[in-house]
């Protein structure tokens, strides 16, 4: 039970509630996008060939179950969420319910977690954003150059607040799904139905823990309530539709991948293994 005044935390509520209606919301549509955004990244890529090793269809459900168990906690730190008024963290989430060393356990694997994902998309994003330099501007810089440049152009679109970067998030996604329908287009022509009948459950659960961390948005729960305004019933929303988008992304692309690459054989998956 949260160690603090229920009868003062429901009045807390009740104002930050009240006061969504003279200040304007976010949308479903953005908020949706954020968590779709947040969730795809670079491991998508290699998804297919971690739960190839199953098959489709034993993949497919422990994905399905990866879904369903994030959504729910994602929903109950929502509820957590909606007991305090104002703009809060984890962190200070933690600490409230949990104590000190709630928040020092929350900070601690907080700050594993994203140092991680900071440093390999940082380190990743340099020989991208130089290949790009190079192709458009015929110019060679290093790689490290390039990872300080996106390192700044994103880090000041974050520091400006939530609308920025969703309105920036919305453009990215645009991309992503018009590059994404197009490999769709192009590659459903190149699905072999034999290739998904490979069945080896016994593989199944070394992919669990990239299924679960393929779902990984609860960072954004605390800035969706406040970018919503408190009004945790469009927050659900955002979650359930969000999740529900990524999850149809993951099952398309598998389908596709593991429907193209044979799972034996030169270039198959258990070659790139």
């Amino acid at each position: 039970m949260l160690p603090f005044n229920e009868e003062n935390s429901v009045e807390g509520k009740k104002g930050f509630l009240m006061e969504s209606h003279s200040l304007g919301r976010g949308s479903l549509l953005g908020g949706m996008l954020l968590v779709a955004g947040s969730c795809i990244g670079a491991g998508m890529l290699a998804l297919p060939i971690l739960t190839g090793l199953s098959g489709f269809f034993p993949s497919m459900a422990m994905l399905f179950l990866a879904w369903a168990a994030m959504t729910f906690t994602a929903l109950l730190l929502v509820e957590v969420n909606g007991w305090f008024s104002g703009r809060v963290n984890l962190l200070s989430m933690a600490q409230k319910g949990l104590g000190k060393t709630g928040r020092l356990t929350a900070w601690i694997s907080y700050l594993f977690l994203f140092y991680a994902l900071l440093v390999a998309y940082i380190s990743a994003s340099g020989s991208v954003f130089s290949a790009i330099f190079e192709s458009i501007f015929h110019v060679v810089i290093p790689d490290w150059s390039a990872s300080v440049f996106f390192t700044f152009i994103f880090g000041w679109i974050i520091y400006l607040d939530t609308r920025p970067v969703d309105l920036v998030n919305r453009v990215l996604m645009f991309g992503l799904i018009v590059t994404y329908l197009s490999m769709i287009a192009i590659g459903f022509f190149s699905i072999h139905p034999d290739y998904l009948l490979h069945w080896a459950p016994s593989a199944l659960f070394s992919s669990l823990p990239v299924l679960v961390i393929s779902f990984g948005f609860h960072n954004l729960i605390p800035s969706l309530t406040a970018y919503m305004k408190g009004d945790l019933q469009r927050v659900r929303i955002i979650i359930l539709g969000g999740s529900l988008i990524v999850l149809a992304i993951y099952v398309i692309w598998s389908l596709l991948v593991l429907g193209a690459i044979p799972y034996q054989g030169p270039n198959g998956i258990l070659e790139n293994y």
